[in-house]
């Protein structure tokens, strides 16, 4: 059974920690925002969780307006404006779940169809990153069966803007799921080896 400590940003699977699809990709590099100054960092992440949880509880048609930070309004207004844009049917929102074959968990946030057919959509705030494409593929394999989230499930990031306007991106290369499964190889040997 999967359980997660949003605290730590943990995932459990029968009590066991297990690595999830962001750590994995930090761990090796995949995504380096070393560069960037600690406290923007903070702003720019405590910016993206807000983001989500707005956008999961209009999606959940539970949002109160009047709680919505006026930092996170046109984001969410980017959001409104993507669902408006694109014909879409959501199955799941920001759900959670575990690969049995790979051992590690992470939460899509959207999933379902888009344009028509089976999607995943990864709701983003930053600039576009390299290391996306492998973050899709992983989330895509946690959610359809093995080959099908190559062959049929259509990846997506959609950029959400503080000015409303919303980017979206498709990730084609079939390669992408192979670099998630490297670096998961890394992660879990620098873990046996004592390097994280």
């Amino acid at each position: 059974m999967l359980t997660f400590d949003p605290v730590a940003h943990a995932y459990y699977w029968g009590g066991q920690r297990v690595p999830n699809v962001t750590s994995v990709l930090e761990s090796v590099g995949l995504t380096d925002f070393s560069g960037v100054n600690a406290e923007v960092m903070a702003l720019a992440q405590a910016r993206g969780k807000a983001v989500h949880r707005a956008c999961e509880l209009h999606d959940n048609d539970d949002l109160d307006e009047s709680t919505v930070d006026p930092e996170i309004v046109g984001y969410l207004a980017a959001w409104r404006r993507f669902r408006r844009e694109t014909h879409h049917e959501w199955e799941n929102i920001e759900k959670r779940a575990y690969h049995p074959r790979y051992r590690y968990a992470g939460t899509a946030d959207r999933t379902g169809k888009l344009f028509g057919n089976p999607a995943l959509v990864d709701i983003k705030t930053g600039v576009p990153q390299p290391a996306t494409g492998a973050q899709t593929a992983a989330y895509a394999n946690l959610h359809w069966p093995p080959g099908d989230a190559e062959r049929k499930v259509h990846r997506y990031a959609v950029h959400l803007g503080a000015s409303g306007m919303y980017h979206l991106i498709e990730y084609k290369d079939r390669t992408d799921f192979g670099v998630f499964l490297s670096a998961l190889t890394i992660f879990n040997w620098l873990g046996n080896h004592g390097n994280r």
